[in-house]
This record gives C-alpha cells, structure tokens and sequence, in this order.
C-alpha cells in the first residue's frame, strides 16, 4: 500500500474529524490542509528513514510505526479558527 503525503494528509484530516468535532468544526478549512500537508511530509521523511535503517520494509508498516509521532495524536490539533462557519469541506 502507497502512502503518499497526500494520503497521509487525508488519514490525518480524517483522524482531527472524528476524534475532535469540536475543533474540526471551527477550523479553517484551508489552514487545516496546509498543517495536514506539514505534518504528512514531516510523517514522510520519517517513514523514509526508518525504511533506510529495515530494508524491505512496506509504505504501510512505516506509516503505523510512524503515524502518532506527528499525525494521529492524542491532542487536538492547532489550528486556526474559521471566521465564519464553513461546511464540512475536504
């Protein structure tokens, strides 16, 4: 399984939608995608590098070994506040 930035950004943005409505609910949509796009290629790099120290190592084992250091996390994401109500939009 390909774990591309964007996929780990969709993964990340999904896990902030269920596990913290409240602050998903307020949020910038834009700012939101631009710290799961961060926080993705922040997950990236690592997942790389520890697929450099286990050769043969799949996308998907680096990404569960890796996720909850930057992505899935057991605190509610920073981000900034809408200034008015948005719609639930990707």
């Amino acid at each position: 399984m390909e774990m591309s930035v964007e996929k780990i950004a969709e993964e990340t943005m999904e896990h902030w939608m269920i596990y913290f409505p409240r602050v998903w609910k307020k949020a910038d949509r834009v700012e939101a995608k631009k710290l799961a796009m961060l926080l993705a290629k922040l997950t990236k790099k690592e997942m790389t590098n520890l697929q450099k120290i286990v050769p043969g190592m799949s996308d998907y084992e680096a990404w569960t070994e890796t996720m909850q250091e930057y992505c899935i996390t057991p605190y509610p994401p920073d981000i900034p506040k809408a200034e008015k109500e948005q719609e639930n939009v990707k």
